[in-house]
């Protein structure tokens, strides 16, 4: 977690603990520091395999990511665009513990005791 993160900040990470045993089941994340002030927020994350030149040919996917900020919710949409097919099936969206404003991702709204949420991609 970083220790400063500008408001409307969104970082992509490698989630869940990176061990022998599970180094390649690769999980995601998204650290999502909201706004304090009315935002419109866009990120977009670029996703290829790393590997080989498979992107030359255009086997790239991007992770979209808007926030939109009020003052009375943060409304999240992720959505992924493009051919190759990510090595992941679901990310984990997190929230800081003292936003406590109404949390939207998708189109589902989060609990009021809930800074995480966890879903599907291509659903």
């Amino acid at each position: 977690m970083p220790l400063f993160a500008q408001g409307g900040a969104i970082f992509p990470i490698r989630d869940g603990a990176i061990t022998f045993a599970n180094k390649e089941h690769d999980k995601r994340g998204l650290l999502v520091f909201p706004s304090q002030t009315n935002d419109d927020i866009e990120k977009v994350f670029y996703e290829d395999d790393g590997e080989t030149v498979a992107y030359k040919k255009g086997d790239t996917s991007w992770l979209q990511v808007k926030m939109t900020t009020t003052d009375q919710e943060v409304d999240v949409t992720v959505v992924v665009r493009g051919n190759y097919i990510l090595p992941y099936e679901q990310i984990r969206v997190y929230f800081p513990d003292t936003e406590k404003r109404t949390i939207i991702v998708n189109g589902e709204t989060l609990r009021s005791d809930q800074a995480v949420f966890e879903m599907l991609l291509n659903e």
